[in-house]
């Protein structure tokens, strides 16, 4: 995996490919009706992106997910997003805790380690441009 990552840099290939699967989708896109790309809606194509950035990380030796990751994913999921599925499915992720009952996981801990938390706040929550016009759907 890690052999893998440092040639491809495949968390940064997944944050890419957010880009791209983004763009496809119409501006009057409400949420109600289902968008598809391939065999899977909207919902899930972002939930499994997420997912398999939490997969990588976990698997290589060092955390490879970097606030630019971040930033990049903020602007594209919260930012301008088209419906709140974006928003919540990313806020989720971000506070989301490692599941307990995989014995290979010792602690329960947050996907995101303690220092990238703190620059998620220092440079995303703190941000003026990137919280502008922010809005949460709950």
């Amino acid at each position: 995996m890690n052999k893998l990552n440092k040639e491809f840099n495949i968390i940064h290939l997944v944050v890419d490919s957010f880009e791209g699967y983004l763009s496809k989708i119409p501006k009057n896109f409400s949420g109600k009706n289902l968008f598809f790309e391939g065999k899977i809606d909207h919902i899930q194509n972002i939930s499994i992106r997420l997912d398999f950035i939490e997969f990588i990380n976990h698997y290589l030796r060092k955390m490879d997910v970097k606030i630019e990751h971040l930033k990049k994913l903020w602007t594209m999921l919260i930012k301008d997003s088209v419906t709140p599925v974006e928003k919540n499915t990313f806020l989720d992720f971000l506070v989301r805790k490692k599941d307990p009952k995989n014995p290979q996981r010792k602690n329960v801990t947050y996907i995101l380690n303690e220092g990238l938390m703190k620059e998620l706040f220092d440079e995303i929550f703190f941000n003026s441009n990137l919280m502008n016009d922010y809005n949460i759907d709950l």
